[in-house]
């Protein structure tokens, strides 16, 4: 937990983090048994920490996280859905440093003109996003798509 044991380790917050980092599942483990561990010096509880876990089997890969008895997993098996959607939060994110490199503010009318070349694959999940995601986008954004997207062919 950087809050607290930054503000109780102060200069000493880096190295410890690093050494804590470096624990082994066993050393964890007998932490948790005892509650604490000696580290560089400095007692550090059991209770000071975060401890993320990742389980990974033939079906996924999985983050975990407990915190008092309770075990929770999250699946970080990506899909095409998830890939799309990110794609559609970089093209808000690019449009929106557009926006603020041309010192406008997000109330500025703006007209968004976009050109995708067909002939590289990877443009081919770039259109299917903006196709799928463009409410999602205009909203983002603040303002409509002009048009239909010009392909190069």
């Amino acid at each position: 937990n950087h809050m607290i044991l930054g503000k109780r380790l102060k200069k000493d917050f880096k190295p410890v983090s690093a050494a804590i980092a470096k624990l082994t599942d066993d050393e964890l483990t007998e932490m948790k048994e005892s509650g604490k561990r000696e580290i560089l010096g400095h007692t550090i509880g059991f209770d000071e920490l975060h401890v993320g876990y990742e389980v990974k089997s033939e079906s996924g890969s999985y983050a975990a996280a407990s915190m008092h008895n309770v075990l929770v997993l999250l699946d970080l098996t990506t899909d095409q859905e998830m890939m799309d959607e990110g794609l559609a939060r970089e093209v808000i994110n690019r449009i929106q440093k557009l926006r603020k490199k041309a010192k406008l503010v997000p109330t500025d009318k703006i007209s968004i003109f976009y050109e995708i070349d067909s002939k590289k694959k990877d443009n081919e999940d770039m259109s299917r996003a903006v196709r799928n995601y463009q409410d999602f986008i205009e909203t983002g954004v603040k303002s409509p798509f002009s048009g239909e997207p010009a392909m190069k062919m």
